[in-house]
């Protein structure tokens, strides 16, 4: 059983490719100090859907997380089962389809579907196999309209083996969803004060133009989790609210193709993420991959830049300045590089372990 109110971070993903490496990478003391909630969608050109589990389970290396139904997936036109299982699951508000697909897979806890009528989900709750196995509630912007049912649904919930997590989405200034945070905070909270809660957002950016070498861009994400924590317990004395966020990344649609990959290093921090960006220098008879490899140079050059790596992120940057082929040379490995390091940072933060118990050497 999850004891949920003791996670210390429960980061958001959307099933993608540099994210699944990301997580894998990390070792297995730290994938087990936290508690991830994927969006479900079908995997790559799997045929079946159940592929998608499987994957998080590899991921995962068989420790527990959330799954929810991804809302923001979009089919490319190729109606695989996988595709069409999936669209069957989600259109079915009532959940019952999810919850049986879900149920196959001990290490899955499922979120909630709140599309159906309330009746259902109360009778749902009461479910033997979900009671013991836990299940989470989570508050997008694509189910907001059913936020009124979740009071409710807390009210009748007699044990403490659930999550909520209210995720106010992608903004570059999310001190503006503060209010409307706050307010559903204090609904679920008022409903039952006791509720293991966690709050997400993410504010990575989505353009990089104005960035050049050794540029940082403010995790904005921290101010507002500790704003939104530092009501909850000025208003609610028993108020648990556990720190979430998207891990450096941005919704599915807003990550567009084309115009060529400008090269680039990012390197998050505990409060920032340094961007390291270049266009190839022609002049020097650069490619792709001697930008790089001089990105690079310029981010262990610092003399903050942590030696031996402590994370596998870490570690290919450092192989990257020394001219490995395994170095970060295009932007999907960038981006698992980023999150790698994020998830690494994050974690040492919340849990006070700093680099204890983290496996070496890392692989390329």
């Amino acid at each position: 059983m999850v004891q949920f109110a003791e996670i210390p971070y429960a980061p958001i993903f959307f099933q993608r490719t540099q994210e699944m490496r990301a997580i894998a990478e990390l070792s297995s003391g730290e994938k087990g100090s936290m508690f991830p909630i994927f969006r479900v969608r079908p995997w790559l050109n799997s045929k079946y859907l159940e592929k998608s589990i499987e994957t998080l389970q590899k991921a995962m290396g068989g420790l527990p997380f959330a799954c929810d139904v991804d809302e923001w997936w979009q089919s490319s036109g190729k109606e695989r089962d996988a595709t069409l299982h999936f669209q069957e699951l989600r259109a079915d508000q009532s959940g019952r389809t999810w919850y049986e697909f879900v149920r196959q897979f001990d290490e899955a806890v499922p979120c909630l579907r709140l599309g159906g009528p309330i009746e259902e989900i109360l009778e749902t709750i009461t479910t033997p196999w979900l009671v013991e196995r836990g299940f989470g509630i989570v508050l997008t912007e694509k189910n907001i309209q059913y936020a009124h049912k979740i009071p409710r649904i807390l009210s009748a919930i007699n044990h403490s083996n659930f999550f909520v997590l209210v995720d106010s989405g992608w903004s570059r200034e999310p001190l503006t969803n503060l209010a409307a945070t706050n307010s559903a905070v204090s609904n679920i909270l008022n409903a039952r004060d006791t509720t293991a809660l966690f709050v997400s957002c993410s504010t990575f950016p989505k353009q990089f133009s104005q960035f050049g070498i050794g540029d940082s861009v403010a995790l904005d994400e921290i101010t507002f989790f500790n704003s939104i924590r530092s009501f909850a317990q000025q208003n609610f004395n028993r108020a648990n609210v556990g720190y979430s966020d998207w891990a450096t990344t941005r919704p599915p649609s807003d990550i567009k193709g084309g115009g060529g990959w400008i090269p680039r290093i990012d390197v998050p921090r505990v409060r920032d993420v340094v961007i390291y960006r270049s266009r190839i220098d022609e002049s020097l008879g650069e490619d792709v991959k001697d930008a790089c490899i001089r990105l690079a140079r310029s981010v262990v050059a610092d003399p903050n830049w942590p030696s031996p790596p402590p994370s596998w992120g870490h570690y290919l940057v450092d192989v990257t300045a020394a001219e490995s082929d395994f170095g970060v040379y295009s932007a999907q490995r960038n981006t698992a590089t980023r999150i790698n390091m994020h998830l690494f940072n994050r974690l040492s933060e919340l849990t006070g372990h700093g680099t204890d118990g983290y496996e070496e050497p890392f692989d390329g």
